[in-house]
């Protein structure tokens, strides 16, 4: 990984920092105070979105109450750039975060940067810190000392005093297990006893091949009581669908016979309105002769009413002749 460049706004003693990152070994010099750790603390911050000092002194003095806090880091990975971004917004520090590659979005929110971050530097803080960065202390006792104190600092600042106690860890771990060993061996069987393992081993082969084919006969009767059992559901199954269709066909034929009950009602019912109609017929039958009467009547009633109505109409015209006649 090389760093490329580091942007700060309003971070800690800055209020505007932009630094660019030559190749090769990088020294940061300056007096107490200047702001050498905390370009440091910024990088670290970038890149593992973890402060170790209070959140409350994050925002520059230089700034106002309200203003954001901003930090962006440009490093190379092979071929790749990336950029992270990080910031505190308004009063409360609310934080956010974003990482680009190759000027692509590819994370946005702390916890989904730290995980691509995570995926990308495939290293943890402390060692990234032991072997990217050597603060003044640090430097400072390195050039006090000498011989082995400066040989054990050396390993410390490169992080090979943790390996140094794997190394204790597995050489502890090996002599337990040369312990553990030999106690196992001691708890080893003599020939005799190990004659008669193996007689009972050979006996419990020979218990186990029995068992085995006993076992293969059951399961071979199994298999046809499983086939005799697939045969008797099929039929019970067919019998479940005769007795389906026999419910159903029932249900239907209930349904007929409340038909057949109305409709033999109906029946009855008109069978009595035919002879009623009929009875009625007979007596309109017999009720024709007068009713021809008197329609005849009736006919002979009208012809007249039109002889009196032309009597009357002659009369009115020979009245008004004979007026006529006189004038």
């Amino acid at each position: 990984m090389i760093l490329n460049n580091l942007n700060l706004s309003n971070y800690k003693q800055y209020a505007a920092l932009s630094l660019d990152f030559r190749e090769g070994l990088v020294g940061i010099i300056g007096k107490n105070g200047a702001g050498k750790s905390t370009i440091f603390e910024a990088i670290l911050y970038c890149l593992f979105g973890r402060d170790e000092s209070n959140k409350n002194l994050v925002r520059s003095s230089f700034a106002a109450p309200k203003a954001n806090v901003e930090l962006a880091l440009e490093f190379t990975i092979g071929e790749s750039l990336y950029r992270v971004r990080r910031e505190f917004r308004g009063k409360a520090l609310a934080v956010g975060a974003e990482l680009f590659k190759n000027d692509q979005l590819v994370a946005k929110g702390v916890s989904a940067v730290n995980d691509e971050l995570v995926k990308v530097l495939h290293i943890e803080r402390d060692a990234f810190k032991r072997s990217v960065f050597s603060g003044q202390k640090e430097l400072s006792e390195l050039s006090d000392t000498t011989g082995e104190a400066r040989k054990r600092m050396v390993r410390k600042m490169l992080g090979l005093d943790t390996l140094d106690e794997v190394q204790a860890k597995i050489s502890s771990d090996i002599r337990d297990l040369n312990s553990r060993m030999e106690g196992q061996r001691q708890n080893l069987l003599d020939d005799e006893a190990v004659q008669a393992l193996q007689t009972e081993i050979a006996e419990g082969e020979k218990t186990l091949e029995q068992n085995k084919l006993a076992f293969e006969k059951e399961n071979k009767n199994l298999r046809a009581v499983e086939e005799k059992y697939r045969a008797e559901k099929q039929k019970f199954d067919e019998e479940e669908g005769r007795l389906k269709r026999f419910n159903a066909l029932s249900g239907e034929l209930g349904q007929l016979q409340e038909r057949l009950s109305g409709l033999t009602s109906q029946r009855e019912n008109l069978a009595k309105k035919s002879q009623d109609l009929r009875q009625q017929k007979e007596k309109l039958d017999g009720e024709r002769g007068e009713f021809a009467q008197y329609l005849e009547e009736k006919k002979r009633l009208g012809e007249l009413e039109k002889d009196r109505q032309r009597h009357n109409h002659r009369s009115a015209r020979s009245d008004k002749i004979a007026e006529t006649r006189e004038l």
